[in-house]
């Protein structure tokens, strides 16, 4: 009876490690079966500009803001051809003890485009673990690009 017990008991025993990476494999499955089809496929036509951006964050405004600056980034290269964006990422994972950090700072400069011309068309968010995942859809009427 023992010898059964003990078997059983050594089955259990599962590499944390390994189990945290099949976690998050299963939220990544999760959340790309949630993505909108307009993120692979934004709209398209003659009139407007359209440009998605997605972020993650425990805070839902911070994956919000974050998702838009990278779509106005977008916008701005559909736009004129040209946009000033730094982007930093620190990513430090660390398996030991399951840890990530990502720090991204954004500064988009535009100079041909009133961001306030610029509409959200859709948003989306998703659960991914403990964050929020934010689509965003913008669009940017042609007509509203200043010329020089």
């Amino acid at each position: 009876m023992s010898l059964i017990v003990f078997s059983l008991v050594g089955c259990a025993a599962t590499d944390p490690i390994q189990v945290e990476r099949e976690r998050q494999s299963a939220i990544v499955k999760q959340v790309l079966a949630q993505t909108p089809d307009w993120v692979d496929h934004p709209p398209h036509d003659f009139e407007n500009f359209y440009a998605v951006g997605t972020a993650a964050d425990q805070d839902w405004n911070v994956a919000d803001y974050t998702a838009k600056a990278v779509a106005y980034g977008r916008l701005c290269m559909q736009a004129t051809g040209s946009v000033s964006q730094k982007t930093n990422v620190d990513k430090k994972e660390i398996d030991r003890k399951l840890w990530e950090s990502t720090d991204i700072v954004l500064k988009t400069q535009c100079q041909n485009i009133n961001i306030n011309e610029v509409e959200v068309i859709e948003t989306k968010h998703v659960a991914e673990g403990h964050k929020i995942r934010a689509f965003i859809l913008v669009e940017l009427p042609r007509s509203s690009i200043r010329k020089h």
